[in-house]
């Protein structure tokens, strides 16, 4: 009976675009996408900007969420052990008496080359060290500053919000053609420098494990990746002001992708029944935290019981992860074993709460993914109307498929001279209508949607509006 739910479920989830092939679709264009931002942006940003979190993995759909970007200083490097390169701003990493998982910054400088002023504004002198520190502290708020004095444009009207840990978050409400107002695009921006430590990925690449995963070759790729260092220091320590995180995000990315079908819809699953499920009652468990659940579970399983009538008891199974973790108070980070995703993370009265919370689940078994309604409608179609069900599936695909390649499209169109000019709106409209493949898509789309031209075009804006609250209902 268990397998049978499982495999409702796995088969369930595809009708909601959680296939592989889906998965890897908006992995591969959404990261593509931001490849071409950072091409296009490199001679005004200098740096690179990347896309991490869920939507680089894939694994959330494509109105969803919020976008997470690092921007990456590329002419900084961060080394274990440093010298004075011509072409970079070179910083060593000091991670002795750091807590694991976080180093502080010398910046290693001998006069010949010029460093922005903002290395030296940022840095401050520790006399029982004898060195000049990067201060993460004053790095981040500068940082923050700048990027909140950028002037807004015709069509874009940015909001900047609160800061959360090491990224600061910006609203861009979009104002369109006439008026019309389309969905909020929410970021998260992270600022980092690549980082690059032997001893690190020696330890991971050389830890004992007893299982078929990750394969060698994975184990290979994954051990010659850059990390990053992001400018927060841990909570609890005394110097976190001066120190930086350390993170190996597309490095995850990779691990994350590689994953098959059972494991990606694992991680899903679980990552909705967070939202829908504990959340409501408490707000601790981070994604981050359930990735890295993910990858442990998957590092210490079988892959030869990993298929679809499994899904179910690999959900169960993470939950006890957690619940072990959460009693034995250390999570530890997939890359760096020795940091704790749970230190400094909860009070004690919210750890009890938690605690009985996953203890209830537990007990529940198999039907808490009837918690989450999107889930329990698709399972329940499936069942009473398998060809529905097929057809709903082809149809909804199509549609993503579209928005992918009309958004992919745009990216490619916009470079930032357009945006810089009160004329955005009418270039891009006028690019649009030059390329004959974006036509054809937007009107293979409106077919798509069952939307009648004629009185798209005499009605105006209340029916551009019911097409973009129509997608946003589709794709979230």
């Amino acid at each position: 009976m268990a397998s049978y739910f499982s495999s409702i479920l796995f088969h369930a989830m595809d009708c909601i675009g959680f296939s592989r092939q889906m998965i890897l679709l908006r992995s591969d264009i959404a990261n593509n996408m931001y490849e071409t931002v950072s091409e296009n942006c490199a001679e005004y940003l200098c740096m690179e900007v990347i896309l991490a979190g869920s939507k680089s993995e894939g694994v959330t759909q494509t109105n969803a969420s919020d976008n997470d970007l690092m921007l990456v200083l590329r002419k900084c490097i961060c080394v274990d052990t440093g010298r004075q390169e011509n072409d970079f701003i070179v910083l060593e990493a000091i991670t002795k008496d750091c807590p694991p998982g976080y180093t502080q910054l010398r910046l290693v400088n001998d006069g010949n080359m010029d460093i922005p002023d903002i290395f030296y504004m940022a840095s401050e002198y520790d006399i029982i060290k004898g060195v000049l520190l990067l201060k993460s502290a004053g790095f981040h708020k500068f940082f923050t500053l700048v990027s909140a004095d950028i002037p807004s444009f015709d069509g874009l009207e940015q909001k900047y919000t609160a800061i959360n840990g090491p990224a600061f978050s910006m609203i861009v409400e979009r104002s369109n053609y006439l008026g019309i107002k389309s969905a909020k695009i929410y970021n998260d921006h992270v600022l980092a420098m690549p980082y690059y430590s032997f001893t690190i990925l020696t330890e991971w690449k050389n830890r004992v494990r007893h299982y078929e995963w990750p394969p060698a070759s994975l184990i290979h790729d994954v051990s010659t990746m850059e990390g990053f260092v992001v400018p927060i220091g841990h909570k609890l320590s005394e110097e976190q002001h001066f120190e930086w995180r350390i993170c190996y995000t597309t490095a995850e990315r990779q691990l994350i992708t590689s994953l098959n079908e059972t494991q990606l819809k694992l991680y899903i699953v679980i990552k909705m029944v967070n939202k829908n499920v504990i959340k409501p009652v408490l707000d601790c468990v981070t994604s981050y935290m359930l990735k890295n659940v993910i990858l442990w579970v998957t590092e210490c399983s079988p892959l030869c019981i990993q298929h679809s009538s499994y899904l179910t008891r690999f959900m169960i199974q993470s939950l006890w992860f957690l619940l072990h973790c959460l009693l034995n108070n250390h999570l530890p980070n997939y890359m760096i074993p020795s940091r704790n995703l749970l230190l400094g993370k909860m009070k004690s009265d919210q750890k009890q709460t938690l605690t009985r919370l996953l203890g209830d689940l537990i007990n529940e078994g198999d039907t808490i993914v009837l918690r989450c309604d999107k889930l329990k409608n698709a399972m329940f179609i499936l069942v009473s109307n398998q060809s529905l069900a097929f057809a709903f599936k082809v149809w909804r695909d199509e549609v993503e498929k579209l928005i992918l390649e009309i958004n992919r499209n745009i990216t490619i169109k916009t470079r930032p001279d357009m945006i810089l000019r009160s004329s955005y709106i009418y270039d891009m409209c006028y690019e649009y209508w030059k390329d004959e493949s974006y036509m054809v898509n937007i009107f293979r789309l409106y077919s798509l949607l069952n939307v009648d031209i004629f009185s798209l075009t005499q009605n105006g804006i209340q029916n551009f509006q019911d097409i973009v609250t129509c997608l946003d209902n589709l794709l979230s």
